[in-house]
């Protein structure tokens, strides 16, 4: 089912990438040639990008480095990014499906399932007493992660 403008929010977030060896484990597609925005097209596995588990594939790269990159060549983005030394900080635009109707009606408890590469996090930090019955809290979530999306 195809989601419908009402039904997504767009975010944006700045990350920091580190290099590992000679590449900062992921590749882009789309550029001012293609008329599509720059995105994640690939993360490699075991990566530091894929290990931090915040950057996913189809996520838009507004900018690189301060540079924007929203009405960029594809070759552009790529000239920035190897001009980085060992590290990069992109803002990146991603979806993240609005869920209040649902969530505001429900009347029971809600199971929710997700996907979570190895050696990554969820993106939550829960609160609560050692006292068996206590309730458990999620005081934050972290922008990005597992958890946001």
């Amino acid at each position: 089912m195809k989601k419908s403008r009402e039904d997504v929010q767009f975010l944006t977030m700045v990350v920091q990438l580190f290099c590992e060896g000679s590449s900062f484990g992921f590749t882009i597609r789309g550029g001012r040639e293609e008329n599509r925005p720059i995105t994640i097209a690939h993360i490699v596995q075991h990566s530091l990008v894929y290990r931090a588990g915040i950057v996913k594939v189809g996520d838009r790269v507004l900018q690189i480095n301060g540079c924007s990159v929203e009405n960029a060549s594809q070759l552009d983005a790529l000239t920035i990014l190897r001009g980085a030394s060992d590290m990069v900080t992109m803002v990146i635009e991603y979806e993240v499906e609005i869920q209040e109707e649902k969530l505001r009606n429900a009347t029971n408890p809600l199971l929710v399932k997700a996907l979570k590469p190895p050696l990554s996090t969820f993106g939550i930090t829960l609160s609560g007493t050692s006292s068996p019955g206590d309730p458990i809290w999620i005081t934050e979530v972290k922008q990005g992660s597992i958890a946001d999306r």
